[in-house]
């Protein structure tokens, strides 16, 4: 914060304390660390920092030569505003001259309400922006995205990671831009089957796609059930695609780390929860398919699963599929 000269006043922001008082600057801008003993003042009004300070103490006399001395400042004016969640502003003023009237103490602990009320509007803003960005970030690990559409497969809407998933996808036909349409002739059709049955059914069941199946994506087709003023206007169906973000060697060690699986028994269980069969997985992985019986043994073992669909559930609910 830049500090604002007036006639005989100068403001500066208070930065938080620095342990050596040689590290401050006196450039355009003045960082200053709160005095020493401002943990014990009170909140909620401004207070004479020199009640607090100790001139035979180094620090103290280190705050009074960096601060008030050396800018020509004669007298200073603490107070400190908490955001009600453990946050706190220290607000500091200062005078080149030692006569301040009543008047303008007064004002100025009039105002610290409101300095508080903007601080915890800040605070609240600023804990629903890093709310946002790890609910954002979460989403982006998983790699799924949405889009909404009308019944002729128009593009009405979609989320920040649509286009990146849609362009990285061959399933998809790039043109036209506005519609969703899927390279495969027969999956494009039942697409739209799909898609012309919701927007008759509000309740119609969902259907779900896979796209491809390496890099596995897939997609899930429901009608939207939103209040917004788009959702209103015409049937609107949304589809939620979702696909691989990490190599299946990041995944594996994920698995390893959770379930004590070799690399080959990790590989082997990450193909089997994409819905392959055991002889299937064993050629991708380049395995005998009695050999791949045994690993899936053992990792039915390590894993306490009782099955391919339950080694699916148990892999897709856990945190590897955020790796």
């Amino acid at each position: 914060m830049d500090h604002l000269d007036g006639p005989g006043v100068r403001t500066l922001s208070i930065a938080p304390e620095v342990p050596n008082a040689s590290d401050l600057h006196t450039g355009g801008i003045h960082p200053v660390f709160a005095p020493p003993g401002h943990q014990r003042m009170p909140t909620g009004r401004f207070f004479d920092v020199c009640q607090y300070l100790d001139y035979g103490r180094r620090s103290h006399r280190a705050f009074r030569d960096l601060v008030q001395t050396r800018h020509g400042l004669k007298s200073t004016r603490l107070a400190c505003v908490g955001d009600g969640m453990g946050g706190m502003a220290w607000l500091s003023v200062s005078w080149a001259c030692e006569d301040i009237s009543q008047t303008v103490l007064r004002l100025l602990d009039a105002l610290l309400p409101h300095v508080g009320i903007s601080l915890r509007n800040f605070a609240a803003l600023d804990r629903q922006r890093s709310h946002t960005l790890a609910s954002q970030e979460a989403v982006r690990r998983l790699n799924l995205c949405w889009l909404k559409m009308n019944a002729q497969g128009r593009i009405l809407d979609k989320d920040a990671m649509a286009d990146g998933v849609l362009n990285a996808s061959s399933a998809f036909r790039r043109p036209p831009v506005d519609r969703l349409v899927l390279s495969d002739p027969v999956a494009d059709r039942e697409m739209r089957s799909a898609l012309a049955a919701l927007a008759t059914k509000p309740n119609g069941r969902a259907r779900a796609f896979r796209l491809s199946s390496q890099p596995w994506l897939d997609m899930l087709l429901m009608r939207s059930r939103g209040d917004a003023l788009l959702d209103t206007m015409e049937p609107v169906i949304v589809a939620y695609i979702h696909g691989e973000v990490a190599e299946s060697s990041d995944q594996s060690e994920q698995l390893a780390d959770l379930f004590g699986l070799t690399f080959k028994e990790a590989g082997l269980a990450i193909a089997l929860s994409r819905g392959q069969t055991i002889r299937e997985a064993a050629v991708q992985l380049g395995l005998t398919e009695q050999s791949a019986r045994e690993y899936t043994k053992r990792i039915y073992g390590k894993t306490g699963t009782r099955g391919q669909a339950d080694l699916v559930r148990l892999l897709l609910t856990s945190v590897a599929a955020m790796a």
